[in-house]
C-alpha cells in the first residue's frame, strides 16, 4: 500500500504481524528501509510519497473474518478498511501466491522485484480507493473519486 499525502497508521485485528521492512523515499526518489530489525507489531506506519511497509501475517489458530484499517477515522470511512476472511484451508481461498517472499537483509531492489512500486499517479489513485490485485474478485472498494 502506498500514499503521496501523508503517513497512515495501519492496524491490523485479530493477529499480529512480522513487519520486515518499512521503506521511506528520500531525496531522490529512491527507497531506504529504516526499520533496524524485524518486529512483531499490529500497528504500523504506512510511508507517504510511494514509501511502503512489508509484513507477513499467519493464522495458525484462527479462522473467521478480522478487518484491517487506517487509524485515521476520515480515511477508514472513506474506504482505507478491508474485511479479510481466513479459512481452514489453502484449496478454499482466492489467494495467488508468490513464488518468493522478502527477507529483512534483501536490498531495496530485490525487494521491489517481488513488489515492484507504482507510479505517482497509480499511488495517488490507490490513496483514494481500493482494489483487490486478485484478479479472481475484480473488488473494488469505495473510497473518494479519482477524476479519469
Amino acid at each position: 500500500m502506498s500514499t503521496t499525502t501523508v503517513d497512515h497508521p495501519f492496524h491490523i485485528h485479530v493477529n499480529p504481524f512480522w513487519l520486515s521492512r518499512v521503506d521511506v523515499p528520500i531525496a531522490d526518489g529512491s527507497l531506504v528501509n529504516i526499520l533496524t530489525e524485524p518486529r512483531w507489531l499490529d500497528v504500523t506506519w504506512l510511508p507517504r510519497n510511494r514509501g511502503r511497509a512489508v509484513f507477513r501475517s499467519r493464522f495458525t489458530d484462527y479462522v473467521g473474518e478480522y478487518v484491517n484499517h487506517c487509524h485515521i477515522l476520515k480515511h477508514e470511512d472513506n474506504g482505507m478498511m478491508q474485511l479479510v476472511e481466513v479459512v481452514a484451508s489453502a484449496a478454499d481461498s482466492n489467494y495467488v501466491a508468490r513464488f518468493k517472499v522478502t527477507q529483512s537483509n534483501m536490498s531495496t531492489a530485490q525487494v521491489t522485484a517481488i513488489y515492484p512500486r507504482v507510479s505517482l499517479a497509480e499511488a495517488f489513485s490507490q490513496s483514494g480507493s481500493f482494489v483487490d490485485t486478485n484478479s479472481g474478485t475484480g473488488q473494488v472498494f469505495p473510497g473518494f473519486d479519482i477524476p479519469g
